[in-house]
């Protein structure tokens, strides 16, 4: 049975790959949630309320209504407002991690473009530059077509570019390019597999986790990433247990300043059993098992296996509450006996409530690794708390705003500190075109001087956004994009 429910206009958009994301529509290239809705209906049971509440379309063929957790938890601060992140890439995997296909949106054509100016504090996020300022312009094209294979297989293909400038500080212009793909497939009842991969040419963003401290008067670390992956999924949401196998592969080539010993592959390997003990209720346990190969060795050779076993629950307390929380350990194991074997606890948690129809609010919390090649530091103890809140003042107006704090250890070495703020106003002028004003600040704090900067940028920005799409057979069915652990 298919189930159309109708509510507010809602914007959001998915961040290209690494896995979705929720901020990057709203602050062009943030990391918030934005989640307006309808009241329930009179007589709907609790599970038409769930879906009710939160905001994209999918066809009930392709998802079970009752995947849990529901958790619509931000980026955290990947990207925050700014089109670069504080935070490393296995951070943002944690908080956010790959979906392959986006089975909860319409098919269609999807363009985005977005055109943004900014004055910017700081620019090169360097100790002693904060009387440094500059003004940038972004330009941003994405492309997203999805669509239907023999109306049931679902494919997603993908392009972006993106291009900013700067006034005085040119040697930090920089230029983006990704393409993607995804599939999903409705093997039977019981099986479907989801495949997915991308191919981009970046920068290593200033001051993010585990990049390297830059003088002014240096260009950015530009590098190429090749991924792909896939996972197969035994059961169903209605089913009392379900098994997920998969395995991923990234390589990361770094393309100038020197930087070839940063190259690396990784090849991971996961596993987990969901027990669905309720409708609102999933248990788990899963393993992944990854290992980091490094294409060149200079003075030592960083080549590692990073193991972690987690234990976890996704809860619907009420329609307008989700949670997700994991704890576990990981054990990095290094080839090269220089290096002393680390083991650390992990964890993970997000939530998410709709206090009332207009406004939602997102906790979360992550503990990972992230990769070194610091000879005295081969390792990074990387913590992250944070909120988010969006509201709706009207239909055509809103406004979001987020606070992280990040704790970086970089073993033996240094200790950081990051504070991430920000808040932004966005006004429907139409249905496909939005204007917006950010502001956002980053501070961080380190024992060693070199590494201590304040960086601050306000933009104004368009986007314009066509509506080219359609709708699954003209019926859909109104969930919010989400973070589940299985569907």
């Amino acid at each position: 049975m298919r189930v159309k429910v109708r509510h507010p206009a809602v914007t959001n958009y998915l961040r290209w790959l690494v896995p979705t994301v929720f901020l990057i529509n709203v602050f062009q290239g943030g990391s918030l949630a934005d989640t307006a809705s309808a009241g329930p209906a009179d007589g709907a049971t609790d599970d038409e309320r769930r879906l009710e509440s939160l905001d994209t379309a999918y066809d009930t063929r392709f998802v079970d209504q009752l995947t849990l957790p529901r958790v619509a938890a931000p980026l955290a601060s990947a990207s925050t407002l700014e089109s670069s992140a504080v935070v490393g890439r296995n951070t943002q995997n944690s908080i956010n991690p790959s979906r392959g296909a986006d089975v909860q949106a319409n098919t269609g054509f999807f363009p985005r473009l977005v055109i943004k100016h900014s004055s910017r504090d700081n620019p090169a996020r360097v100790a002693g530059g904060d009387a440094q300022s500059d003004d940038t312009l972004f330009v941003g094209l994405d492309l997203k077509y999805r669509g239907l294979i023999k109306n049931r297989h679902l494919y997603e293909v993908g392009a972006s570019v993106s291009s900013e400038e700067y006034d005085e500080f040119v040697n930090l212009d920089t230029e983006n390019l990704e393409f993607t793909a995804a599939l999903r497939l409705d093997m039977s009842e019981k099986v479907k597999a989801d495949l997915y991969s991308s191919y981009s040419e970046s920068n290593d963003s200033r001051g993010v986790t585990a990049t390297r401290l830059l003088e002014a008067e240096e260009f950015n670390d530009e590098y190429e990433d090749t991924t792909f992956g896939g996972r197969v999924t035994i059961g169903r949401r209605s089913n009392p247990l379900q098994i997920v196998l998969g395995a991923e592969h990234s390589d990361i080539d770094f393309t100038n300043n020197e930087q070839g010993q940063r190259d690396r592959e990784d090849d991971r390997l996961l596993a987990g059993l969901y027990f669905n003990v309720s409708p609102v209720t999933s248990i788990f346990v899963s393993a992944e098992q990854a290992d980091i190969e490094y294409e060149s060795i200079a003075s030592a050779d960083f080549d590692s296996r990073n193991t972690e076993v987690v234990l976890g629950v996704g809860w619907e307390p009420s329609y307008r509450s989700s949670i997700l929380l994991q704890v576990g350990g990981i054990e990095k194991s290094f080839d090269d006996s220089q290096f002393e074997d680390q083991d650390t606890d992990s964890y993970l948690g997000k939530y998410t409530w709709l206090p009332n129809d207009l406004s939602t609010l997102n906790f979360y919390a992550s503990k990972t690794y992230e990769e070194s090649v610091d000879l005295e530091s081969p390792l990074i103890e990387s913590v992250l708390t944070g909120v988010s809140v969006g509201h709706s003042f009207t239909d055509d107006f809103r406004g979001q705003a987020y606070y992280n704090f990040i704790e970086d250890d970089l073993i033996n070495v240094r200790q950081d500190e990051i504070t991430d703020y920000g808040i932004g106003f966005f006004y429907s002028v139409s249905r496909w075109v939005e204007i917006g004003a950010t502001w956002a600040r980053t501070e961080r704090d380190s024992t060693e001087t070199d590494a201590v900067y304040n960086s601050e940028l306000f933009s104004i920005s368009l986007t314009i956004k066509p509506s080219l799409n359609r709708e699954f057979g003209g019926s859909s069915v109104q969930t919010g994009e989400d973070l589940r652990g299985i569907e």
